[in-house]
């Protein structure tokens, strides 16, 4: 398994904001009481859930833009050294 050049930045993708939220969604429910879970089908919370994966894949194939320029890196490792 090889990791994406950019994996750094993941918290910025549409797909990983779609997957965390399916995976709140699915625990809080699992979460609250019997009660409250009876209030809400189990078709609802997982159409909801799985709706949002997809939306998830979509993001993942969505272009997202390119990612931000490295920023450069001196030759010299006596940058952080002011000259007298």
């Amino acid at each position: 398994m090889k990791l994406v050049p950019d994996w750094k930045q993941c918290w910025r993708w549409n797909s990983m904001h779609a997957m965390g939220f399916a995976g709140v969604v699915i625990t809080v429910w699992n979460l609250l009481p019997e009660d409250f879970q009876n209030a809400f089908p189990h078709h609802v919370v997982l159409g909801l859930a799985s709706g949002t994966l997809a939306l998830g894949i979509i993001g993942r194939l969505r272009d997202q833009g390119t990612p931000p320029p490295k920023p450069p890196v001196p030759r010299s490792n006596d940058f952080h050294q002011g000259s007298d």
